[in-house]
């Protein structure tokens, strides 16, 4: 029998939670005491956990009842440990660390903040809005010619370099509007070309009205060819995801 984890609580507030409180499998949540803070685990029977709905949301249903009243400091989804002994010895050895993270993410929660392009066709808008690119597809296509492939690439390279910079401009403006309601902000990978932000944002949980508010200012300078996404609360996934050796 394995131990599947979920994160970990200040000891001192362990005692808050639930009393029953069901995880993955539906096995029964408790606690393993190390100093000054505590393991969240289950019971569990395998030596891998798949990443199946029925498992994760079980492991959604407890990090998210704990993370909406407490600090917690999630796990990654499927980390298992032998017995209560390698519990006990991996968070002796963390302590020090787990009690700096859990103060760093002391009464927060995660966010993220999402622009997408949802018009027909971004490079067309950008042809439209920068005369450089336009230039370019004009001699590329002039009368009615079909471009060359070096002429190809340029208009690719030009594209692709206007599109970073619009990127970075959002950005910026990002930061700068929500700075004053905010802790932390982490740019997040771009699924693809349509998107132009992608941030995890780690805000107060005090301050989530205020947040609000202040993605409404943002979406306010954006036309109905984009959509503005704020998504939360969640755990702090993105700025103290547990990963213990």
């Amino acid at each position: 029998m394995s131990l599947l984890l979920y994160g970990i609580i200040s000891r001192a507030l362990a005692r808050e939670l639930p009393v029953e409180l069901l995880g993955v499998n539906d096995a029964p949540v408790r606690r393993i005491d190390a100093g000054v803070v505590s393991m969240l685990v289950s019971d569990y029977s395998g030596v891998e956990v798949s990443p199946r709905r029925k498992n994760l949301s079980g492991f959604q249903r407890v990090v998210n009842a704990i993370s909406a009243e407490h600090d917690l400091l999630p796990a990654a989804f499927g980390m298992l440990s032998d017995d209560e002994e390698e519990v006990l010895g991996l968070l002796g050895r963390h302590e020090a660390a787990l009690v700096g993270e859990l103060e760093r993410i002391r009464g927060a929660c995660e966010y993220s903040f999402r622009l997408r392009w949802v018009g027909e066709n971004l490079f067309a808008d950008f042809v439209e809005r920068f005369p450089d690119l336009r230039a370019l597809r004009d001699f590329a296509f002039l009368d009615g010619k079909t471009p060359k492939q070096n002429e190809r690439i340029l208009l690719g390279q030009t594209f692709e370099r206007l599109l970073q910079s619009e990127r970075g401009r959002i950005l910026a403006l990002l930061v700068t509007t929500l700075k004053p309601t905010i802790r932390e902000w982490i740019e997040l990978n771009f699924e693809s070309e349509q998107v132009l932000c992608s941030t995890a944002i780690l805000v107060d949980r005090a301050n989530i009205k205020a947040l609000d508010l202040a993605v409404e200012t943002i979406a306010s300078s954006f036309n109905d060819n984009y959509l503005v996404e704020l998504l939360g609360p969640w755990p702090p996934y993105s700025f103290a995801e547990l990963r213990l050796d």
